[in-house]
Parts: C-alpha cells; sequence; structure tokens
C-alpha cells in the first residue's frame, strides 16, 4: 500500500513564504504615520547658555522635528533673561545649572549649542568634545 503524501509542495511553499515575510518589511512611515521620525532618527540637542541670545539659539537649532532638545543648561535657573522661555517651549528637556553636570550625566546628547560669554565658550566647548559631542 503506497502512503499518501502529506508534504507541501515547493510552489506552494515558497508562495506562502513570500507572502509571509512581505508582512514584516513594512516601512517606518506605514507604522509611524505621516510626519512621524523616530527618535533614532532624530538629533539630541543640548543648550549651554539658554537665556537670551541661548534661548533663540536652541530654538533655531531645532526648528524642523528631526531634532529634540533633551537638556538645557544655564547658572541662573530663576528663569530671567528668556530662561523661562526655554524651559517652557521644551518642557522635557532635563535643566542643569552646571554644564560639567549636563554633559556627564546626559549620555544621549549628540550636538550642543554654546551660548555663553565669550570668555565661557572655549571651556564648554572643549569639556564636550572631549566626551565626543
Amino acid at each position: 500500500m503506497a502512503s499518501k503524501n502529506t508534504s507541501l509542495p515547493r510552489r506552494k511553499f515558497i508562495k506562502k513564504g513570500i507572502a509571509a515575510s512581505s508582512i514584516m518589511i513594512v516601512p517606518r512611515h506605514v507604522l509611524g504615520g505621516v510626519g512621524y521620525t523616530s527618535p533614532s532618527d532624530q538629533l539630541a540637542l543640548a543648550g549651554i547658555g539658554v537665556g537670551g541670545k541661548g534661548s533663540s539659539d536652541i530654538r533655531n537649532a531645532s526648528v524642523d522635528g528631526r531634532e529634540r532638545v533633551v537638556a538645557l543648561c544655564d547658572v541662573d535657573r530663576s528663569g530671567a533673561n528668556g530662561i523661562g522661555d526655554s524651559m517652557k517651549r521644551f518642557p522635557k528637556a532635563t535643566f542643569y545649572e552646571s554644564f560639567k553636570e549636563m554633559l556627564d550625566r546626559q549620555k544621549d546628547i549628540d550636538a550642543v549649542t554654546i551660548s555663553t560669554p565669550d570668555h565661557n565658550h572655549a571651556a564648554a566647548a572643549v569639556y564636550a568634545m572631549q566626551r565626543g559631542i
């Protein structure tokens, strides 16, 4: 008595395999919606000196949605001189009073704006570059 062949024919197997794998290949914009930018495609920004001119610098560096401000730093936490505007505009950003503390703690920073008085630019820039930013 001959046994019945119950195996899946090669052509059906290939068709089912292609159909199953095509479901897994879905473009990112389909899952996230129109205009969605995933966190891995965003530049994580930090601002050192975010009052006065620094407020506009960090705002202008994050204009098209491909950036997210993750940290703000200024010696004056009181909100004077435009610092409060930066804190309101970027409520998810962690606020620091020391740029060294910010750069040591925040490991997700990709770029930094430095808007401090002239005599402080070099120290903050060198410290950021030493950490690979």
